[in-house]
């Protein structure tokens, strides 16, 4: 059998068949859990500085493009995780409506 045919073979048996494939592996999950348990925890003990600093590098990061100004399309600085809130507010559809009418007008 060709690789062409063979990944589609596959393919195909994979959704015929997602339900037993599903049950196969959860059975395996099942009897095997102590060494899935075990294998999981060496490698968390191999890597846990690199896990570490990537979770307070992502933290980090979320942080600052969190609490990042941006400018509203209504002209006020805001930051960036109360642009929502802000654009509910009165001020800003006020503002938003203005300029709406003011760009019909210079039409």
């Amino acid at each position: 059998m060709e690789n062409k045919n063979k990944s589609e073979y596959n393919r195909l048996y994979r959704l015929k068949n997602h339900e037993k494939i599903r049950e196969r592996e959860k059975k395996y999950k099942d009897e095997h859990r102590d060494e899935i348990n075990e294998k999981r925890r060496h490698i968390y003990e191999e890597n846990k500085e690199q896990i570490h600093a990537k979770k307070l590098h992502l933290r980090e990061s979320t942080i600052a493009r969190r609490t990042e100004m941006i400018q509203c399309e209504c002209g006020k600085m805001i930051q960036r995780q109360s642009k929502l809130r802000h654009e509910k507010t009165d001020k800003h559809l006020r503002l938003i409506k203005e300029w709406e009418i003011i760009k019909k007008w210079e039409k």
